[in-house]
């Protein structure tokens, strides 16, 4: 999703499409732009692409408006459910998800019932427009639940209002005009100065002026932040292939600096699960699918209770934190903003903290109490994929090394799991020469329009990250969902260009995942199935299989992020082959606000 709006003294309808298209990528769901000119409001939409909508959009002196990227998590994708949406007074656009949405729909009464949660939050909105805008929006994220952020413009003010609840908001002013940004890429730090919006606060832009109110509804001063712009070296980031390649050397690192013989060695990190009662992991992005593995394992392994959050949901508030609480923020390049404010608000409390990330003089370092560093052996930062094997890898052995103490595992497995993650690089060498069956795999899944990756507990969350690399790559819809869900949520908008990728790395989720992929062959869908050697023969639903060496399902997901990250690569290069040549969108120079 991306949110940006802008307000100013001269037309700024060819800047909103051009940050539009700079700042989003191929194959999303929805495009949208809201033009404010004279007090009145021009709203088009295009399901097709940000070329589409810039076609519909006519010229207007427009001084201020806002555009909106959509990527489904809520609703249909249908012309209908693109932002922004209007209502008498209000047009507002929204990036997020609101939980209770359907609550929320019920109480309005409203009908037809919307099936989008920006469209039930546009309602809420306009059922408080008399208590005043700003009123009104913080009288909405009161009821409405979730990790969202909003933009909005009212009819018969050139004026625009924007607010956070958990999501990532910028706004920033400078040289006469001033902009909200959900991605601090679309915004000019050298020019302008740049703020952090904390949840639960509003902000009103006019030309070159910010007013801001917090979460109690008074007017409140903010300090800019410090905005770096972070460039890649001269050589760029590592090429995938070339990632991937290194990627077992970098596990090699890692398990040299982390594993003695057959015991995990986490000495110099001091992290002891000693007057630890819970786990608390936060990330964003790949680093929150992380924290979802990482979750499972802590619970299954060393039986403490362990949860998963995004950054924005934990500053958010409403996360119980107190002594009891250990809590691990994770980041590849430690300069997520979010996560370092989760973990300065974790110590606040007294709980213990610690960092998980590739950067040991990041921010994100230098907030945590315990330092997790994770070796790279290629310039320009940790990849996705190899920051979520080496992540994945360290925190099992954490779970290891604390089940061993606690006695909730016995000797001979802790010794039998770190005696198996020394052999993951060999593993790992052996899933990159998988050349034939991989291209026959890449071949079959090049003529499907959109893919889904079903699973369950950590094959799930593998996927998840896995879904986010090949979104950002491939350009098509590639969804997440478990497979005891399917059936309930997607299986009426599965159809013959649809394909199923399934990750199984255990006998105990076959019979769920395998009954996923049976009801979408009914309905015409292709299948795919990663999984053990052992598993080859109680598949059922399965059109194709790749096999990657056994291990403890523990460990599967390095192997199952290795073979798909391996996938990606020919599937690229299968559909250039066949004339449909992956559309990749523009590199930009990467900022970080702290």
């Amino acid at each position: 999703m991306f949110l940006y709006g802008f307000v100013g003294n001269a037309p700024c309808g060819g800047l909103l499409l051009e940050k539009l298209q700079a700042c989003t990528q191929p194959g999303l769901d929805g495009y949208g732009a809201a033009l404010m000119q004279g007090g009145q409001l021009l709203c088009v939409k295009s399901k097709e692409s940000v070329t589409a909508l810039a076609q519909q959009l006519p010229e207007s002196a427009a001084p201020c408006g806002l555009v909106h990227a959509r990527f489904a998590t809520c609703g249909g994708r249908t012309a209908e459910n693109v932002h922004p949406f209007v209502t008498d007074d209000y047009c507002l656009a929204m990036n997020g998800t609101v939980e209770n949405a359907v609550a929320l729909r019920s109480a309005l009464n409203l009908l037809p019932y919307p099936d989008s949660d920006g469209a039930v939050l546009a309602a809420l909105l306009q059922a408080y427009a008399d208590s005043g805008t700003v009123a009104a929006l913080r009288l909405c994220c009161r009821e409405a639940r979730g990790n969202y952020a909003l933009a909005v413009l009212r009819r018969g003010e050139e004026c625009l209002f924007a607010c956070a609840h958990g999501a990532p908001l910028y706004a920033a002013v400078g040289g006469g005009s001033a902009c909200v940004s959900s991605d601090l890429a679309a915004l000019e730090p050298d020019q302008m100065k740049i703020y952090a919006l904390s949840a639960g606060e509003c902000v009103q832009l006019r030309p070159g002026k910010l007013q801001f109110w917090n979460a109690k509804g008074k007017k409140i001063k903010k300090s800019p932040c410090a905005v770096t712009l972070r460039r890649p070296p001269a050589a760029g980031f590592a090429d995938p292939g070339e990632a991937l390649q290194a990627l077992p050397g970098d596990l090699e690192l890692l398990l040299h600096r982390f594993v003695r013989g057959d015991q995990p060695r986490l000495g110099k990190s001091r992290l002891r699960p000693r007057g630890v009662s819970r786990v608390l992991l936060v990330g964003c992005g790949t680093s929150y699918q992380l924290a979802q593995a990482a979750a499972c394992n802590f619970e299954s392994v060393c039986d403490v209770p362990a949860f998963a959050y995004s950054a924005g949901e934990f500053c958010a508030g409403g996360v119980v934190c107190d002594r009891g609480a250990l809590v691990v923020g994770i980041s590849a390049s430690g300069q997520t903003a979010e996560v370092a404010e989760a973990l300065q608000k974790a110590a606040a409390f007294g709980a213990r903290t610690a960092s998980l990330t590739g950067d040991p003089d990041s921010p994100l370092a230098r907030a945590g109490g315990t330092l997790l560093s994770l070796p790279c052996s290629l310039p320009g930062g940790l990849p996705p994929v190899t920051h979520f094997v080496l992540g994945y890898v360290l925190l099992a052995l954490v779970a290891v090394d604390w089940g061993l103490r606690q006695k909730t595992i016995t000797p001979l497995f802790g010794r039998m799991a770190v005696k198996l993650c020394a052999t993951l690089p060999d593993k790992l060498r052996l899933i990159l020469k998988s050349g034939s069956e991989l291209d026959a795999l890449a071949a079959y899944l090049s003529g499907y329009d959109r893919l889904l990756f079903v699973g369950q507990n950590i094959d799930l969350a593998a996927a998840g990250a896995m879904a986010g690399v090949w979104n950002r790559t491939l350009g098509v819809p590639v969804e997440t969902v478990p497979a005891a869900e399917l059936r309930h949520t997607l299986l009426p908008t599965v159809d013959s260009h649809t394909a199923l990728v399934a990750l199984i790395s255990s006998r105990e989720l076959t019979e769920k995942t395998c009954a996923a992929l049976q009801l979408a062959a009914i309905r015409g869908a292709g299948t795919v199935v990663c999984t053990v050697e052992s598993l080859a023969g109680q598949l059922s639903g399965a059109r194709q299989v790749f096999l990657f060496p056994d291990s403890l399902p523990l460990l599967a997901p390095v192997c199952q992020c290795a073979t798909l990250s391996m996938l990606l690569l020919r599937l690229c290069t299968a559909r250039e082959q066949a004339g449909r040549p992956v559309e990749q969108p523009p590199v930009l120079p990467r900022y970080f606000a702290g």
